[in-house]
């Protein structure tokens, strides 16, 4: 299972995440937030929602590829210690 990530500090609250996936996604505060995240990190950097459940019940790929600033990203299953923010994927 998937895990679920969004940098707060990226969104810019345009809200397609909410309109594709809205058991998922609200908007609060002019920000997207995860419905229900399962943790609530603070890297270095930022602070970090992610929620495992959420591609279950959401078409994550395409919600990753349709935010236009790139706050949405994820974790595959088992990819403990890999960084946050970065796509499955992807490198850097």
């Amino acid at each position: 299972m998937h895990s679920l990530i969004i940098d707060p500090d990226l969104c810019i609250g345009c809200g397609l995440c909410v309109e594709i996936c809205p058991k998922v996604f609200e908007l609060r505060e002019e920000k997207v937030w995860l419905i229900k995240p399962k943790v609530f990190a603070l890297t270095e950097r930022r602070a970090v929602a992610r929620n495992t459940e959420a591609c279950a019940i959401c078409d994550c790929e395409l919600v990753i590829d349709s935010c236009p600033v790139a706050a949405i990203s994820y974790e595959p299953a088992g990819a403990a210690g890999s960084r946050p923010g970065i796509k499955a994927g992807g490198s850097g």
